[in-house]
């Protein structure tokens, strides 16, 4: 137990005493005296824990013992107050219940009764204890002390990537040589998994860098699954398979699922993918631990192309996992960590030189690892030199040894107050490699009472805000994840980091912070009546929270739970309540009796119902509900004065369901949805709401129902009534049904009433209308300066756009929407014109990157505006060719994705098209009924990943073939992962060069003219990777080559071959053998020419197919081999019209997996139930669940087998 932490920990209770004490009792008459008597204490108190945590004498046992009784007599007086103060807020709440609801309230076993004489008593024992203290600390030798106060530097309003994510400079090369590595293992690597170990010292960056090649490769199609596990020393494979499912299906993790039920749900997950795996912070050196894991997961696979990326600081570990290659780092240069230093301090801009000689001395003591000089460098922050210079001669250690534990602890003495620290060590008590919710994090914070303001006007959520942000700078957490904005919604801690806030909380003399996911340890009474928060992963019960009094916090995590247990009743000091991972409908009434309540998680997909007795939660801030639809809130929420988080609100038409309810809530933050606006009378009503006074707002939703056919509405009075405040970042309108917008909502300005003036709405960065299929004009929104996406669907009454929709355009506002980067037109079915800025030295759209317009059937132009940016066009159900054609003014040299379809009168696209966009990674062309050709280049888009062109009946040709040049590139790129051709008959040529070795799927489909299908045919073997493979409705299935050594397609897991059309049993009969070998054949479709009187004899070794489908053969008998397909779940025979006898039934019973047959235009079958023929087959297949001949069910019928079956047929992909 260190001193120095625990003072500063006892510091936050003990000046939470000091700030609330006096003043809540001296509210009890006759307590004046103790109260006086209590804050006196508490001063003298405080001033022996400031020098107990400053002072530098010797830390004995005694003065440990001392801050040990200290903390316990601390919370206990905390507990104390809390509980009368509860007692104090019941009463006003008490006076306004209904007679029903008093008379229960009396009679529940929670309700605490605190009589003045006991809580004199309680005081009194709580001032003997202190002064008995107070002499203690005397004796001990501490002496009074008083401490300056430090301002917290704010810091929130820098969000630039530098100031808050972890500098990386060094690893760059590190970066691209494992994504290399990875990306080559795989197809050379013959085993399923491929493995890399990265390995080095603790802080040297291995979970950083790591991270980097995990986005960069999440941003590829290399792989189709992204997990990423952290480990640390427990290596339990049932623990990881779960993390493992979690990620990938997060809503199908029960907490008593067994190994059996993980490892079938990975695989129904997992079977047709490929994945990449990342292991951080393994430890693990037993083999046969290892092997256990690797085998299940191996188990699970049936493709290969898959990675495992194990970190670790233990080299041993990388021979345990088997690495087929293991990266060592090495510690960075002296010039990268002073780099890594200047950057956290100064940014990128220049930096004083003056600070630079000492500030590389500074940076050879972090030893080349990029966690110390990050740290160093929030240390060094907004700091002078001289400061500089004693950090560096007496902050920095000297020696060897745990030399990076000593520099994080100097960061965490480097936070000014004790609340900060407190607020620090907290974190540690979620799990290692945890990803932290900011929100979530800073609402414990408060509960526990970390956070008290200063005076200021900063609420609690500002403070933990500028706490969240303290930590952030000086390292000690970082950036998990951020929103599209740039604002971090998440954090973790790096395992170093952990390691000192875990020593620090741990310094403390009893648990009080947990996190428990351990059946088989259940808590102690000994240890829950100290608990405060608790956050708990394991099966609920009743009353198994009965001994846990004291909880501030309780998260609930068990999706079997679907009942509150009525114990919570009782947690009479709770502050936060989290119920999202679990399946609770409804909450008692009693939860309107924990009066502390501050925030409540209640979005859990099955809550059905609120109680009534929500609006006595006066002390609300944040109430989290989801399926605004499904859920009404109660009457009167606009008692909870204090809400700051509330998400959803449905107007409704009695008292205390209007709108009227959200005028008290002012201090509503984030996002808020107001839906059912058609119950609003008028803008008088509407202006209720008061919404122009909710300047935290920063999301706007508002939202008209479904309404029949009405003549009139109210909807542009009630809009009107709506006007939001200026500062509103993100607004959406939906289901207006009036013609013209409002004033305030055509000219994106709000009126300031107490200055009778108009305030653009300029923080607006997007803006949604949707369903207004009334309003006649589009409102203004060209001059708004931070707009970056703008959506206009279903207005479908507009019929231009014109000079309006840009605003005033003249020499002083030249750029028209300067910052717009999307916008998205869709429904507007009479738009037929679309004018542009008649000013030609305007610049229109000047940074717009996504450009997405779909069903305008009537829209003939498009504004003649220069679109250099634009990476996404997307452009279907436009009819007419004359608005692309505008737009293919421009020379478009950024396209990343092109998707066109239903555009009639294409014919013909830019010959520049794609040799001008060689960044191109997605084509889409579908239902272009007179598209003749493509341009030449497509063969030599190297970043293509996906092509599709589908119903262009007139198209002959693709671009050219590219040559032996293109050929040799397309197998050096590896990009292209699917390729589908799919309703173009007139198409006589597909260039082989076009497919790359990384495809995945290939889909040829009623291409009836196609020349060229034995060339291609001949070039599968080059495409190890293929998973999916269908040629059906295309002439000619033949090879141009014999090969004695069939291909390998060891990915494909699904095959639909159609011979019919001069097809060759050989070159069949080659593509199944090439499958036989790998097992990973899940499905197999084949139709064989009407002559073939025998199956392709390979089949019999494709012992993983689960759905087999034979038609059109002419075999009389099928082959006592197919009773080998011991994995055969659905078998369906169609148009087989000779065909009178299946295999026998030995042979059938060996199906035992098979659960439908489906026999269709077989008509030479006999299968009779009854019947006596000699002939009939139903003794063969009696025993077969499902059965259906033409269509008729024969037997027994299980539905949901069929459903089943025919969802992974047809769902395969």
């Amino acid at each position: 137990m260190e001193v120095v932490p625990v003072a500063a920990i006892v510091n936050v209770v003990v000046q939470n005493l000091v700030d609330h004490g006096k003043k809540e009792i001296s509210r009890v008459r006759g307590l004046e005296k103790e109260a006086e008597k209590l804050a006196r204490s508490l001063d003298t108190i405080q001033k022996f824990l400031n020098d107990a945590e400053m002072s530098t004498i010797v830390s004995g046992e005694a003065v440990k013992s001392w801050l040990k009784k200290l903390e316990d007599v601390a919370f206990d007086a905390d507990n104390i107050l809390d509980e009368f103060n509860y007692h104090l807020l019941s009463k006003p709440i008490k006076s306004i219940k209904p007679m029903k609801e008093k008379v229960l309230s009396c009679f529940s076993s929670s309700n605490p009764i605190i009589r003045p004489r006991n809580m004199a008593l309680k005081i009194k024992g709580i001032n003997e204890n202190l002064e008995s203290i107070q002499t203690e600390a005397v004796g001990l030798g501490l002496v009074q002390r008083l401490r300056d106060v430090p301002a917290l530097v704010d810091v929130t309003s820098e969000t630039d990537s530098f100031t808050l994510d972890p500098i990386f400079i060094g690893r760059e090369n590190a970066v691209s040589d494992i994504i290399k590595i990875l990306t080559t293992s795989i197809t050379t690597d013959e085993r399923v998994i491929s493995i890399l170990a990265i390995v080095g010292m603790g802080g040297l960056g291995k979970t950083t860098l790591t991270r980097k090649v995990f986005n960069q490769l999440k941003g590829q199609t290399t792989f189709r699954s992204h997990i990423w596990v952290h480990v640390s020393q427990i290596f339990d494979p049932i623990v990881l398979f779960k993390k493992i499912l979690k990620q990938l299906t997060p809503h199908q993790v029960e907490a008593e699922m067994s190994r059996q039920d993980i490892m079938k749900r990975m695989e129904e997950v997992l079977k047709d993918k490929t994945y990449l795996l990342i292991l951080d912070d393994v430890w693990n050196e037993n083999l046969p631990k290892w092997e256990n894991f690797i085998n299940s997961l191996l188990g699970v696979t049936s493709v290969n192309g898959n990675a495992i990326v194990v970190t670790t600081r233990n080299a041993d570990v990388a021979t345990t996992v088997n690495a087929s290659h293991t990266s060592h780092l090495k510690q960075l240069s002296n010039d990268n960590c002073w780099s890594i230093i200047k950057e956290k301090c100064f940014g990128k801009e220049d930096f004083p030189t003056e600070f630079e000689t000492i500030g590389r001395k500074i940076a050879e003591r972090c030893q080349g690892l990029p966690l110390a000089a990050n740290v160093v460098g929030g240390v060094l922050r907004n700091k002078s030199e001289e400061e500089w210079l004693s950090i560096e001669e007496k902050g920095l250690p000297r020696v060897e040894g745990d030399h990076i534990t000593k520099i994080l602890r100097l960061s965490f003495d480097n936070l000014s107050l004790p609340s900060l620290k407190e607020c620090f060590a907290y974190c540690s008590i979620f799990p290692k490699g945890h990803k932290i919710e900011r929100q979530k994090l800073i609402e414990c914070w408060m509960a526990e009472g970390f956070l008290e303001t200063d005076g200021s006007n900063d609420d609690m959520e500002c403070v933990g805000d500028r706490f969240f942000h303290v930590l952030m700078h000086n390292s000690l957490l970082q950036v998990a994840w951020r929103d599209d904005y740039g604002n971090v919604q998440s954090c973790v801690m790096h395992d170093l980091v952990h390691d000192i806030a875990c020593s620090i909380l741990g310094s403390s003399g009893r648990v009080r912070y947990m996190v428990h996911c351990d059946e088989s340890s259940p808590i102690s009474e000994k240890v829950a009546k100290y608990l405060r928060t608790l956050l708990f992963e394991d099966k609920i019960y009743g009353k198994m929270f009965a001994d846990f009094k004291r909880l501030h916090v309780l998260i609930l995590a068990d999706y079997g739970c679907k009942e509150l247990p009525t114990s919570i009743r009782n947690l009479i000091h709770l502050r936060i309540l989290v119920i999202s991972s679990t399946q609770i409908k409804y909450l008692p009434d009693w939860i309107g009796e924990l009066y502390w309540l501050q925030t409540l998680y209640a979005d859990t997909a099955y809550l059905e119902e609120l109680p009534s007795t929500l609006k006595y939660l006066t002390n609300l801030r944040h109430l989290y509900i989801q399926w605004a639809m499904k859920l009404t809130l109660p009457a009167e929420i606009g008692r909870l004065t204090s809400l700051q988080i509330l998400e959803y609100f449905k107007v409704g038409d009695k008292d205390g369901y209007k709108i009227e309810e959200l005028g008290s809530l002012n201090g509503l933050k984030g996002k808020l949805e107001i839906s059912n606006l058609e119950m609003v009378e008028n803008k008088a009503e509407a202006e209720k709401a008061s919404l122009s006074n909710k300047s935290k707002l920063s999301e706007l939703r508002l939202t008209w129902g479904m309404r029949g056919e009405v003549e009139t509405t109210n909807d542009e009075n009630v809009l009107e009534g709506l006007q939001p405040h200026s500062r509103l970042k993100k607004l959406e309108i939906k289901g207006f049904k009036g013609k013209i917008f409002p004033w305030w909502t055509q000219k994106m300005a709000v009126e300031n009433v107490g200055e009778d003036c108009w305030v653009p709405l300029n923080k607006l960065t997007e803006i949604k209308l949707s369903n207004c299929s009334e309003c006649e004009e589009i409102p203004m929104f060209g001059q708004l300066p931070n707009l970056k996406s703008l959506w206009l669907k279903g207005l479908s009454n507009v019929k231009s756009i014109n000079s309006c929709f840009y605003g005033l355009v003249n020499e002083e506002t030249l750029i028209v929407f300067p910052a717009l980067e999307t916008l998205e037109l869709g429904e507007m079915s009479i738009l037929a014109r679309w004018e542009g800025v008649e000013l030609s030295e305007a610049k229109v759209f000047p940074h717009l990157k996504y450009l997405i317009i779909e069903d305008c059937k009537q829209l003939m132009s498009f504004p003649n505006h220069s679109l250099s940016c634009l990476k996404h066009l997307i452009m279907r159900s436009i009819i007419s060719y004359k608005p692309l054609a505008n737009i293919f003014l421009t020379k478009l040299t950024s396209l990343t994705k092109l998707w066109l379809e239903g555009i009639d009168d294409l014919e013909y696209l830019p010959t520049w098209l794609f040799h001008s966009n060689p960044k191109m990674w997605e084509l889409r062309i579908e239902k272009c009924p007179n598209l003749r050709a493509l341009p030449d280049g497509l063969c030599n888009i190297n970043s293509l990943e996906e092509l599709y062109i589908r119903e262009c009946p007139k198209l002959e040709r693709v671009g050219d073939g590219g040559g032996e040049q293109s050929q040799s590139q397309s197998q050096s790129r590896g990009l292209l992962r699917h390729v589908e051709i799919c309703e173009c008959n007139a198409l006589a040529y597909f260039p082989c060069e076009i497919l790359q070795s990384s495809l995945e799927i290939l889909k040829l489909n009623s291409l009836s003219s196609l020349q060229n299908l034995s060339s291609l045919i001949d070039f599968l073997p080059k495409l190890p990777h293929l998973i999916e493979l269908t040629i059906i409705g295309v002439p000619q299935f033949k090879t141009t080559c014999s090969v004695e050594i069939p291909p390998s397609f060891s990915s494909l897991a699904l095959l639909k071959i159609d011979a019919s059309r001069s097809g060759s049993m050989e070159a069949v009969d080659g593509i199944l053998q090439g499958c036989s070998s790998s097992h990973s054949l899940k499905i197999l479709q084949l139709k064989g020419m009407e002559n073939w009187e025998n199956l392709p004899e390979s089949i019999q070794h494709l012992n993983a197919l689960t759905i087999l489908k034979l038609e059109n053969f002419a075999m009389e008998e099928l082959p006592e081999w197919l009773g080998s397909l011991f994995s055969l779940e659905l078998l369906e025979l169609c148009f087989c019209k000779k065909l009178r006898r299946l295999p026998s039934m030995d042979a059938m019973r060996r199906l035992t997996r098979l659960k439908l047959l489906h026999i269709s235009e077989c008509p030479e079958i006999c299968i009779e139930q009854q019947s006596e023929a000699v002939d009939s087959q139903w003794p063969n297949i009696s025993h077969i669940p499902n059965v259906k001949i033409d269509g008729d069910k024969v037997g027994e019928y299980e539905y949901l087998f069929l459903f089943v079956y025919i969802s992974i047929y047809f769902d395969f992909h």
